[in-house]
């Protein structure tokens, strides 16, 4: 499933944003690391081509680009932006230019809530900790 590939590479930056600031003697908290990856450019916009033109078709006849600043408006909005590019570079169709936009370019972010990144890097760390039972008190 698609939402699983993108929680896997999130939480796969997360992890390697943790490590570099291990590197540097930093112990970042969870809520630093989880900006640093959503703000950082994810491998792909994780979703299909099918279901990326029938979003933007009904965008481009309908009501227009969704106009919310939430993560999913901005990810349409790139999207689409990418898609008027290579139409304009190229002279291709809409189907050609969406295909060249969702094979070949990298999304800005992860376009997901902090809230979300929370949830997916939770489990990424908690699975991370070892616990070491206490030692008994010597008398």
């Amino acid at each position: 499933m698609i939402k699983d590939l993108r929680d896997n590479d999130f939480r796969q930056r997360c992890l390697q944003i943790f490590r570099r600031h291990e590197l540097e003697g930093r112990t970042p908290c969870l809520r630093e690391v989880v900006v640093k990856a959503i703000d950082s450019p994810a491998p792909c916009y994780y979703v299909s081509h099918i279901y990326a033109y029938d979003k933007l078709s009904r965008f481009r006849h309908g009501a227009g680009m969704p106009r919310g600043n939430g993560p999913r408006d901005r990810m349409w909005r790139e999207i689409a932006a990418a898609v008027d590019a290579e139409r304009a570079a190229l002279g291709i169709t809409y189907s050609a230019a969406l295909a060249n936009v969702l094979n070949f370019r990298r999304p800005s972010s992860f376009f997901i809530s902090l809230q979300e990144g929370m949830r997916i890097a939770r489990e990424a760390f908690e699975r991370r900790i070892v616990y070491r039972p206490r030692r008994a008190a010597r008398h």
